[in-house]
């Protein structure tokens, strides 16, 4: 698949309408709603999520991930569109799976989460338990990933400190649609790992 190379009237229509004062807090105001929603359906939302929703949807629209006319539409409705079409999928999938013992959808923040614990704990920021919780999900999801490199770029990233998608794209250097694919994948072997150490993540 070609990158994708936005024209110059792109680029111009993108950053004049990106640029108007309080852009991105009316998006962000909209997750959240949106977020709000998502959690009544009985999914772990917060702050980041919301926020995580408005970046990959300026990222992947900056990436040709989602494709963008400015001719035919306006860039903030473009946005909310997304925002709108990939709460709607995170609800359903709430109300699919109310009662999973671990949200595949968090699976990879709190493994991040895990991993920062555990490089806490080596400076004595932490509990040496929270340490071997990080250190075994790590090494069984890395065993489970063995033959894809881009989980493997993914957990490796989250175990540099990467937490945020900006991030972990610097430091693994997927593109955003390796990234998302990934993270997928991810999320599936994070539902294999043994209950105990599942657990063991979230506490």
């Amino acid at each position: 698949m070609e990158a994708f190379i936005p024209s110059e009237s792109w680029i111009d229509a993108f950053e004049a309408q990106a640029c108007v004062p309080g852009f991105e807090e009316r998006l962000l105001r909209f997750a959240r709603r949106r977020a709000a929603m998502v959690a009544h359906a009985g999914r772990r939302v917060d702050e980041l999520y919301a926020r995580e929703l408005v970046q990959d949807a300026l990222e992947d629209t900056l990436e040709g991930v989602l494709a963008w006319d400015p001719e035919r539409v306006t860039l903030d409705k473009h946005l909310f569109d997304a925002i709108r079409s990939r709460t709607r999928h995170d609800y359903v999938q709430a109300q699919r799976f109310p009662h999973h013992a671990f949200d595949a959808a968090d699976a990879p923040a709190s493994l991040s989460a895990a991993v920062e614990s555990s490089l806490s704990a080596q400076r004595g920021g932490a509990s040496t338990e929270v340490a071997a919780a990080a250190e075994r999900a790590v090494v069984e999801i890395r065993r489970l990933a063995a033959s894809d490199a881009d989980v493997l770029r993914l957990v490796d990233a989250y175990a540099l400190g990467a937490t945020k998608k900006i991030d972990v794209l610097k430091v693994s250097d997927l593109t955003s649609k390796r990234y998302e694919a990934a993270r997928k994948r991810m999320q599936r072997l994070v539902l294999q790992l043994p209950t105990a150490v599942r657990e063991a993540v979230r506490a």
